[in-house]
């Protein structure tokens, strides 16, 4: 389940922001399964983020003994999957299109606010599934 407006602690960052490491999570007043998570250090750095079963897709996601430490799973827990995503061009101006990254998804322990960005290497799905919004 995730709790609105809690600071999430990413101990390695997030994929090409390696040095922030702590993150506001929001969701959104319109949407229902729209979550935002921005940066504390700096409120500029924000990532679209949802979770992917709303778009049917169901992951099988191993966490190796490293990523179980680094999350402070305990056993039982289950962690809340996030996929982020992109606004993508649509000939349609009244049309928002999405695509949904599958391939880094994102890994929250919600008990202990912890967080990682997991890149998977053997993924049944494709990479992006594009979503008309």
């Amino acid at each position: 389940k995730l709790n609105n407006d809690q600071i999430i602690h990413f101990p390695e960052g997030m994929i090409g922001f390696e040095t922030l490491k702590d993150f506001k999570l929001f969701s959104s007043e319109t949407e229902e399964y729209l979550h935002w998570l921005q940066a504390v250090d700096d409120e500029t750095i924000e990532f679209a983020v949802t979770i992917p079963e709303i778009y049917q897709i169901d992951y099988e996601i191993a966490l190796d003994d490293d990523e179980e430490k680094l999350l402070e799973i305990d056993e039982g827990e289950q962690p809340v999957v996030l996929v982020t995503l992109s606004k993508k061009a649509s000939p349609d101006e009244n049309e928002t299109l999405l695509n949904a990254n599958l391939i880094a998804p994102i890994i929250i322990n919600t008990n202990k606010k912890l967080g990682l960005q997991k890149v998977l290497t053997k993924q049944k799905n494709p990479i992006t599934i594009t979503l008309k919004g």
